[in-house]
């Protein structure tokens, strides 16, 4: 073997490292963002589930108050129109934040209508209700604090080389964050 062969031969080899370095590199980016898309993914699921739950505990919390005064129609009929856009999941996941406002723009109409109610602002299953919306209330305030803090990493992450190249290879976009 003379020396230019063998050069050649470690030359070869050395590409080869590099190139094998660089995939392993590459995946490791990766499977990072990877990790966080995952994270911010189950953290939108559970502010979606939250949003459900305030939805329904606004049905429940309808029911009493419709038992002992009258509801103005625009109350009912935006519960009903609501009703189909939230068992729609990509819908709740593509407004949550207009989901959010009108489960609350609907809950703040009913809390008028109990404030005028003296037997309403002592019934204790409405009083449950209302502790139990306050609680998801918070559950999904704090997810979405996780979510747009998750959403602040990822996006810096998948704007710094050599991160971004990969971002560009997997047409990896940054996420929205959600304003409620």
């Amino acid at each position: 073997m003379n020396l230019v062969t063998l050069f050649i031969y470690l030359l070869v080899c050395i590409i080869f490292l590099i190139t094998l370095v660089a995939i392993i590199y590459t995946i490791s980016i990766y499977k990072s963002i990877y990790i966080q898309i995952s994270t911010i993914n189950k953290i939108l699921i559970n502010i979606q589930e939250g949003l459900i739950k305030k939805f329904y505990l606004t049905l429940d919390l309808l029911q009493i108050v419709k038992r002992y005064t009258k509801i103005e129609s625009s109350i009912s009929e935006q519960i009903n129109i609501f009703k189909i856009n939230v068992n729609d999941h990509e819908y709740v996941k593509k407004n949550i934040s207009s989901t959010y406002n009108q489960i609350t723009e609907i809950l703040n109409k009913l809390f008028l209508v109990i404030q005028n109610h003296s037997k309403l602002k002592k019934h204790k299953t409405l009083l449950q209700t209302k502790r139990n919306l306050d609680e998801i209330d918070d559950l999904i305030k704090k997810s979405v604090m996780h979510y747009n803090t998750a959403v602040k990493n990822l996006n810096g992450k998948i704007v710094i080389f050599p991160n971004n190249i990969v971002s560009i290879v997997f047409n990896l976009q940054p996420k929205e964050f959600i304003d409620i």
